[in-house]
C-alpha cells in the first residue's frame, strides 16, 4: 500500500523510472471544458487539452482533455506529459486497466491510495472552492498517485496545506499566492510524495482555465436557463446568472423564476409582480392588497386583481401615503367635513367602489358605521359590577343587560334600566354564594352532595381530564390554582341512568384556549343523557375568580358563573380596530361580577360577541346548579 509522505519542505526524491511508451487510448469528449497547462518541477509541462497551442495531439497523442461536469461537478479526463505520458483524473482512471487502482471497490470515496476507486470533484457554490480527490500518472503504477487536496490523504497538518482550487468568478484554477511563499504559487497545488522518499513533488494547476461560454448563450437557449444546472460553471445557476437575464425563460413573470416581487415588468406586458395572474394565483396571501403587506399598497399594481389598485383598495385604508379615505370629504365650498357627514353623504368619496358605511375607512373612523357589536339572544347577560366594551359598539342586546354597576358602550333593545330597587346580586363568597339568581351550594358541591367529586389537582390543564370519552357522567371536577381548558367536545351519555351533565369548579383562575362544543343530540332517548356543562370559577381566598378567553377561541358552550371577571380576549388590546379578531359565540349563560368584552371583530351582520341561551342549563342542569336554573329563561325560549 502506498502512503503519502507528510510535507515538511521542498526536499523530495523524484521517483526514477525507465521510459516505456504506453499509448493508452484516450478519447476527448465533446464536453471537455478545461484548457491550459499543469507544471511540475521534475517533469515540466503537462497539457490539459490537446487543443492547447504547442501540445502533443493529433496523430501522435490523439485527442484528450479535462472536464468538469456542470451537473455533478465531477472532474474527469486525460492530460498528457511528454515525459510521464498519460495522467488520468478521478473516475476516468477506473476505465483503463493500466491506471485503475481497485475496480472491485465502490466509487464515491477520495481515498484512492488506500485501495478504493479514485474520484475527483470541484466544490459546489460560488466564489473560490476546493477540488477534492486524485489524479494518477498511469505508467508509474502505485507510485503515480497525485493528491489534489491534502485533506484526502490526511496531511493538511504539514507546513504547506496544498489544495487544488477553482475561482468560479474568474474561471481559473488560481486564487493568489499563499503564505509562506514557498513553493511559489502554492495557491492551487497537488502533491505526489511517498514515505520512501519517492514522488514527483508539487503539481501547479494555476495555468488551467475553465473554457465555457456564458450560460445564456449555450444551446438550446430556450431551456438552458431553466435546467437547474450551472452550465458555465461560474457558481450561478439559471436565472441567477447575469447571462440569462434577457432569456425568455427568466423574463416571464412567474413563481418559478422568482420575479413576482422584484418591482419590474420583466416581460414588458404592462403588468408586473402580483398583477400577473400566475403570481397572484400562486401567492394569494402575499399578493393581497392589505396594509399588513407593506409597500404592496404603493407599488402601482392591482395586486389582488379586484380592479382596485393601491389606495383605492379597501385593504389599504390606513396605509401611510394613502388619502384619508371615505371618511374625508369637502362641501361645495371646499371646506373639509367630518366623518359623520362624509360617511352618510351617499358618495364614494375615495372612488374605490365602496361608499359610506360599506367602506372599511368609515367602519374604522365613524362610530355610527362601526360594526363591532354585542348580541344576546333568548336570555340575559348578567354582570354585577359592570359591563365594559368598545364605546363604539351598538346596542343590539335582545334581552336585558343586567348590572348593578355601569354599562359602558352598550344598551338594551328591551330598554331595561337598572335602579336601586332592581339591583342585581350574584352569588359570591361574601354572601355565602346566594344572590338574585339563586344559590350555589359550594360546600355541598365540594362535599359530593350533588355528584361524585373528581380531584384534578393544582395548576393543571384539564382538557383531557373532564369525563371519559367526552362524557361528563354527572360528576363534579375540581381544580385549584391557574387552570387551563383547551379544545373539547362534550358527548351525550347513553342509557336510562347515565348523565351527560357535569360541573367544572375552579378555585383560582381559568384560561380557556380552545373551542368547546356539544355533540349532536341525534339518538338521545333520555333527557338526563343530554350533554350539559357547568363552570364555576371562584376566588381562592382573596385572589382569583377570573376567566380569560384567548382571542383565537370562536365557540363556547355551558353555563358560566364567575365570581370576578370574564375577559373575552383580543389580539390588539387598546386598539380601536383589529383586523385579526374573530367572532366569539357562546351557547349557554354567562354571569360574572364584571365583563370585559374586548373583541373588535367588525362585520355588519355578525356581532363581535354573541351569547345564545340554549336551554341545556334548565333541561339538564349541571350538578349543583339546579337552584340557579330556576331563575334562567325557560327551555321554550331556548335557541
Amino acid at each position: 500500500m502506498s502512503v503519502f509522505a507528510a510535507v515538511f519542505g521542498l526536499v523530495f526524491i523524484v521517483y526514477s523510472f525507465r521510459y516505456i511508451s504506453n499509448q493508452i487510448p484516450a478519447q476527448a469528449a465533446s464536453g471537455d471544458n478545461i484548457m491550459g497547462w499543469i507544471w511540475d518541477d521534475a517533469t515540466g509541462w503537462t497539457s490539459g487539452n490537446n487543443l492547447n497551442v504547442g501540445a502533443c495531439g493529433g496523430g501522435s497523442c490523439g485527442t484528450y482533455g479535462l472536464r468538469v461536469d456542470p451537473a455533478t461537478y465531477e472532474l474527469t479526463g486525460w492530460a498528457w506529459n511528454d515525459y510521464l505520458e498519460w495522467v488520468c483524473f478521478g473516475s476516468t482512471c477506473n476505465g483503463v486497466a493500466q491506471c485503475q487502482n481497485d475496480p472491485a471497490d465502490p466509487l464515491g470515496t477520495y481515498n484512492a491510495p488506500d485501495g478504493f476507486s479514485p474520484r475527483a470533484t470541484v466544490g459546489s457554490g460560488a466564489g473560490t472552492v476546493e477540488v477534492r480527490g486524485w489524479a494518477k500518472v498511469c505508467k508509474l503504477g502505485t507510485k503515480g498517485w497525485i493528491s489534489l487536496n491534502c485533506t484526502d490523504p490526511g496531511t493538511c497538518g504539514g507546513v504547506y496545506a496544498y489544495k487544488m482550487r477553482y475561482n468560479k468568478a474568474s474561471k481559473v484554477f488560481y486564487t493568489g499566492v499563499h503564505s509562506p511563499p514557498l513553493p511559489a504559487n502554492n495557491s492551487s497545488l497537488g502533491w505526489s510524495g511517498f514515505n520512501d522518499g519517492t514522488g514527483l513533488g508539487y503539481f501547479d494547476f494555476q495555468y488551467l482555465t475553465m473554457n465555457t461560454p456564458n450560460e445564456g448563450t449555450i444551446p438550446p437557449t430556450g431551456t438552458i436557463c431553466m435546467d437547474g444546472i450551472d452550465n458555465d460553471l461560474n457558481g450561478l445557476i439559471d436565472c441567477s446568472d447575469a447571462s440569462c437575464s434577457t432569456n425568455p425563460a427568466c423574463t416571464a413573470e412567474t413563481p418559478a423564476n422568482g420575479n413576482c416581487f422584484d418591482g419590474i415588468d420583466n416581460n414588458s406586458n404592462g403588468v408586473k409582480d402580483c398583477g400577473e395572474l400566475a403570481c397572484s394565483t400562486a401567492f394569494p396571501v402575499q399578493c393581497a392588497e392589505t396594509t399588513s403587506n407593506g409597500t404592496i399598497c404603493a407599488n402601482g399594481v392591482d395586486d389582488d386583481g379586484d380592479g382596485l389598485g393601491d389606495c383605492a383598495d379597501p385593504g389599504c385604508v390606513g396605509y401611510p401615503g394613502c388619502p384619508a379615505g371615505e371618511s374625508s370629504c369637502v362641501d361645495g365650498g371646499g371646506v373639509p367635513q367630518g366623518s359623520a357627514v362624509c360617511c352618510h353623504d351617499g358618495s364614494d368619496n375615495d372612488a374605490n367602489a365602496q361608499s359610506d358605511c360599506s367602506d372599511a375607512d368609515c367602519q374604522i373612523n365613524e362610530p355610527s358605521c362601526t360594526p363591532a357589536w354585542l348580541s344576546t339572544r333568548f336570555g340575559n347577560v348578567y354582570a354585577q359590577q359592570g359591563i365594559e366594551g368598545d364605546p363604539t359598539k351598538v346596542s343590539t342586546a335582545q334581552y336585558c343587560l343586567s348590572s348593578q354597576g355601569s354599562i359602558t358602550g352598550f344598551s338594551s333593545d328591551a330598554a331595561c334600566v337598572e335602579s336601586s330597587s332592581n339591583a342585581l346580586s350574584l352569588p359570591s363568597s361574601s354572601t355565602g354564594y346566594r344572590g338574585t339568581l339563586g344559590t350555589l351550594d359550594i360546600p355541598g358541591i365540594l362535599a359530593g352532595r350533588y355528584g361524585q367529586v373528581v380531584e384534578l389537582g393544582t395548576n393543571v390543564d384539564v382538557t383531557g381530564l373532564l369525563g371519559t370519552a367526552g362524557v361528563l357522567s354527572g360528576k363534579v371536577y375540581h381544580a385549584t390554582g391557574d387552570v387551563t381548558l383547551g379544545s373539547r367536545t362534550f358527548n351525550n351519555a347513553v342509557g336510562p341512568t347515565l348523565r351527560g351533565s357535569g360541573l367544572l369548579i375552579v378555585e383560582g383562575n381559568l384560561r380557556i384556549t380552545g373551542d368547546l362544543s356539544y355533540s349532536s343530540t341525534a339518538g338521545i332517548n333520555y333527557l338526563r343523557n343530554l350533554a350539559s356543562l357547568g363552570v364555576i370559577v371562584k376566588k381562592n381566598g382573596t385572589s382569583g375568580g377570573d376567566v380569560t378567553i384567548t382571542p383565537n377561541v370562536t365557540n363556547l358552550v355551558g353555563v358560566y358563573f364567575v365570581e370576578n371577571t370574564i375577559n373575552t380576549g383580543t389580539y390588539c388590546p387598546g386598539m380601536s380596530v383589529c383586523l385579526a379578531d374573530v367572532q366569539l359565540q357562546v351557547l349557554g349563560v354567562m354571569a360574572a361580577k364584571q365583563f370585559n368584552l374586548e373583541r373588535n371583530y367588525r362585520d355588519p351582520a355578525r356581532p363581535a360577541e354573541e351569547v345564545k341561551f340554549d336551554g341545556r342549563g334548565v333541561a339538564n342542569p349541571p350538578p349543583g346548579m339546579q337552584d340557579i336554573g330556576k331563575s334562567l329563561p325557560s327551555s321554550k325560549d331556548a335557541f
